[in-house]
């Protein structure tokens, strides 16, 4: 088993600047810093947790306080946590909440008491990171949290992303392929993060003139099967929509496998899009187009200003990925699923 010794001796500095990494100096340049962290990589070094508890009076916990929910946007953030944490010399603790739009005082303090773990810092993922009588319950924790996508007022420090942009991008990437009658899979009422790429569709309709129709805004719970009944209900229409928007991958898919049930063709009767570029998103047929998330991203942004750390200047890099399913673009997606998930795009 390497010690801080090895990695020491490895990087060839000081067991002691070694340590300094360990605890989260700031004093340590950056350029070191990453030879230091290599060599424990290298040696998959990992440090006693106890120890330096002891040593410091801190827990070197984090914690990721998320839904117990399904889906490729909340298994990425759970990769990340563990990745940006341990970036920094500090674990990871997962706790899962079953969402419930009744999201009473109960779970709230339920909540709180599973944070028992003393952390030194938390994460909160949407749509948690809205909700304010969770807030309020943590700010009474007197711990400091980071809330992602955090949209509305309140205690913990905001992450904001830029889902309308993106959102309008997509939707005006429809718009040039000629459709005007475009629906939207909306999130549920509930789930204020997400909405901002209802309200990015509406941008879009609107810098274009095309007339808001009620009826092509359905609200999903972000599933599989919503985007089914969804689509079906849409495709019924006298006058249905040319092309689908939906709000996450997931809901993209459902819409796209009833849309080809009903014997409709993708991209040439009906164009279909989604938003997360999940590993999901490239096993369609034709593969689906779809916003890029940068998930890691936003989440170390997060572990760093929950932990009192300087974070990068500038909006998160979302952009499309256009593929088969508006045409245009790929039927069939050969590149590693993996790949985009933990890569910095830039425009």
């Amino acid at each position: 088993m390497s010690t801080i010794a090895d990695v020491a001796a490895k990087a060839g500095v000081s067991i002691k600047t070694v340590s300094k990494v360990l605890n989260g100096a700031d004093t340590v340049r950056p350029r070191l810093k990453q030879r230091i962290t290599e060599a424990m990589e290298a040696l998959d070094y990992r440090p006693a947790l106890a120890a330096r508890q002891l040593a410091s009076g801190k827990s070197y916990i984090v914690a990721l306080l998320m839904p117990y929910a399904d889906g490729s946007y909340y298994s990425r953030t759970m990769l990340a946590m563990s990745k940006a944490c341990a970036r920094r010399g500090y674990h990871a603790i997962i706790e899962t909440l079953d969402f419930d739009s009744d999201f009473d005082s109960n779970l709230a303090s339920a909540a709180v008491l599973r944070l028992s773990c003393n952390p030194d810092a938390i994460v909160v993922a949407p749509p948690f990171s809205n909700n304010p009588l969770l807030l309020e319950k943590l700010h009474n924790l007197q711990v400091p949290f980071a809330r992602i996508a955090a949209n509305t007022e309140g205690p913990g420090i905001r992450i904001p992303v830029p889902g309308r942009a993106a959102a309008c991008e997509m939707t005006s990437h429809l718009i040039a392929q000629g459709h005007r009658r475009i629906a939207m899979l909306a999130p549920p009422d509930e789930h204020l993060p997400a909405d901002d790429r209802r309200l990015g569709y509406l941008d879009a309709l609107s810098s274009a003139g095309i007339p808001v129709d009620e009826r092509l805004i359905v609200r999903t719970n972000f599933s599989f099967p919503s985007g089914a009944v969804a689509a079906q209900a849409l495709l019924a229409l006298a006058d249905r929509p040319t092309a689908i928007f939906a709000g996450n991958d997931l809901t993209a898919l459902g819409a796209m496998a009833k849309a080809q049930d009903l014997g409709y063709r993708i991209p040439h009767d009906l164009a279909i899009a989604g938003f997360d570029n999940s590993a999901d998103s490239r096993l369609s047929y034709p593969a689906l187009t779809t916003v890029h998330q940068p998930v890691e991203e936003i989440v170390a942004a997060a572990v760093d200003a929950a932990l009192g750390r300087p974070t990068a200047e500038g909006e998160f890099p979302f952009h499309t990925v256009i593929r088969g399913s508006t045409g245009g673009g790929e039927l069939i997606c050969l590149d590693d699923p993996a790949e985009g998930m933990f890569t910095r795009h830039l425009r």
